[in-house]
């Protein structure tokens, strides 16, 4: 008996040492634990800053990296992001960032716009909280209808939003000002100015017919094929069905008589006519300066500190 109490005595002593070591690495274990949940939970804040896409395009999106907008506020900006872009073909997105990874504000506006799309069509709406610069960007068809003057009427608009802190604001009233010059399409007489070749690009209306354009077209000229067959059927009194027993062999007579002609001489004159295209981007009414991009694309569009 005696026997067996020292055993278990011998058993729960030896035993002691092995628990409080056990409990001295879970302890030592515990920072690392910590470490790793705090590292997944990062990295999770991460995945969620993802773009966030339209429901109905894939070309319109919102990523608010800098924290600045509630759920609600991007929910209205994606959907008149959705919008615009489903009215005019085009890429439009939005976004924020706290840093730009040493950047320009400009070049990082292009690159994210420029990792995005697929057709370098559309414009992208970015708020540097790094830089404090808002910016926008613009390529392909839209640097036709944004234009030097409508940037600035457009940034000037979004300026007093910027400084006062509503940032919301700032991307509605850009957006809804980039829609209205979208509705009045491209301005007459605007040309792109290229500001790294010192070269200019002249707009070319696109070519187009209404249905009232064809459908008068297709009135005018059944008309006048319908005045030349009765009015040549009149002239030679032609009369249809023709008789059976008329011989075309016997009405009809072929001519052919020799002609020559003798070249003597000819005389050319070329004079070059020189375009005037103005300098230093001016001599235009309207003019869209465009750079080039880190990839090559042209890019317009402009910024405002705050």
């Amino acid at each position: 008996m005696i026997t067996d109490m020292q055993n278990r005595f011998h058993e729960t002593a030896c035993a002691g040492p092995a628990l409080i070591s056990r409990s001295a690495r879970l302890l030592n274990f515990l920072p690392v634990s910590l470490l790793l949940a705090a590292l997944f939970f990062f990295s999770a804040g991460k995945a969620c800053a993802a773009p966030l896409y339209a429901e109905r395009t894939d070309r319109a999106s919102i990523e608010d990296m800098a924290g600045i907008l509630s759920d609600e506020e991007e929910r209205d900006l994606l959907s008149l992001a959705e919008q615009i872009s489903l009215d005019n073909n085009m890429d439009i997105r939005v976004v924020t960032t706290d840093d730009t990874g040493g950047k320009s504000t400009r070049s990082f506006s292009d690159d994210y716009f420029e990792s995005l799309t697929g057709t370098y069509e559309g414009a992208c709406y970015l708020i540097d909280m790094d830089n404090r610069e808002f910016y926008l960007t613009t390529e392909g068809r839209m640097i036709w209808y944004i234009n030097d003057d409508r940037r600035d009427a457009i940034l000037d608009h979004a300026y007093g939003y910027a400084s006062s802190g509503d940032f919301d604001e700032v991307f509605r009233s850009m957006l809804s000002d980039t829609q209205r010059f979208l509705n009045q399409g491209v301005e007459h007489g605007t040309v792109q100015y290229d500001e790294d070749t010192g070269t200019y690009t002249y707009y070319s209306e696109p070519k187009g017919v209404t249905f009232g354009e064809g459908l008068l077209a297709g009135l005018i000229g059944l008309l006048t094929a319908a005045g030349s067959f009765f009015g040549i059927r009149a002239k030679y009194q032609l009369k249809f069905p023709e008789k059976e027993n008329y011989s075309f062999h016997d009405n009809v007579h072929l001519n052919l008589n020799m002609k020559q002609d003798s070249f003597v001489r000819r005389f050319v004159t070329h004079r070059h006519i020189p375009r005037n295209t103005g300098g230093g981007g001016g001599g235009h009414s309207h003019t869209s300066t465009t750079h080039h991009t880190s990839s090559g694309h042209s890019a317009g569009g402009g910024g405002r500190k705050f």
